[in-house]
C-alpha cells in the first residue's frame, strides 16, 4: 500500500482515512453552523428554565411534592447546560467541545438519577398506573445510554485526536 503523505508514512491508506473521519469540516462553514446551534440551545434551555420553575404554581394532578426538592438539581443542569453553550458560543475548539460534552453528561446523568430516586410524578391519579411503571423504565434506559456515552466521551476526550 501507499503512503498517504510523510505524516502517515508507515500506516496504511485505510488507517489514515479512520484517523481524518474525525476531523472537523471546512472551519468557516463549522463556525456559523455550530454558533448558531449553541445560540439556540441557550435560547431553549432558558425558556425551558422558566416553564420548569413554573410547575409548581399550575396544581397539575401527577406531580407530587418531590418535584420540590429536585427543583434545584433541574435548575443547576440547565444553567450547567447554558453556561456551556455561552462558553462554546465563545470558544470554538474541539478539545474545549468534548470537554463541555462531558460535563453536560454527566450533569444530565446526575439529574436522571436523581429524578429516578425521588421520581417526583404520581400518574395513577390522574391516568393508569402503568404510565408510572414505563416512565420509570425510560428514565433506567436514559441512565444505561447516558452512562455509556459519558465513558465514550471521557475516552475520546483523553485518547482522541483533540487538535
Amino acid at each position: 500500500m501507499e503512503p498517504e503523505n510523510n505524516d502517515n508514512c508507515r500506516r496504511p491508506r485505510w488507517v489514515a482515512k479512520i484517523n481524518d473521519w474525525d476531523k472537523w469540516p471546512h472551519k468557516h462553514e463549522h463556525r456559523h453552523r455550530k454558533k448558531s446551534d449553541f445560540g439556540g440551545a441557550i435560547v431553549i434551555n432558558l425558556i425551558v428554565l422558566y416553564l420548569i420553575n413554573k410547575i409548581p404554581g399550575w396544581n397539575l394532578c401527577f406531580i407530587t411534592d418531590g418535584f420540590q426538592a429536585l427543583l434545584w438539581i433541574i435548575n443547576l443542569n440547565l444553567v450547567i447546560k447554558i453556561a456551556g453553550n455561552i462558553i462554546l458560543l465563545i470558544h470554538d475548539q474541539r478539545v474545549v467541545y468534548r470537554f463541555i460534552q462531558l460535563v453536560f453528561h454527566v450533569a444530565e446523568f446526575v439529574t436522571l438519577l436523581s429524578v429516578y430516586y425521588i421520581y417526583p410524578f404520581q400518574f395513577s391519579v390522574c391516568y393508569h398506573h402503568w404510565v408510572d411503571v414505563l416512565i420509570k423504565l425510560g428514565l433506567i434506559i436514559s441512565l444505561i445510554i447516558t452512562g455509556i456515552s459519558v465513558i465514550g466521551l471521557f475516552f475520546k476526550l483523553i485518547f482522541g485526536n483533540n487538535k
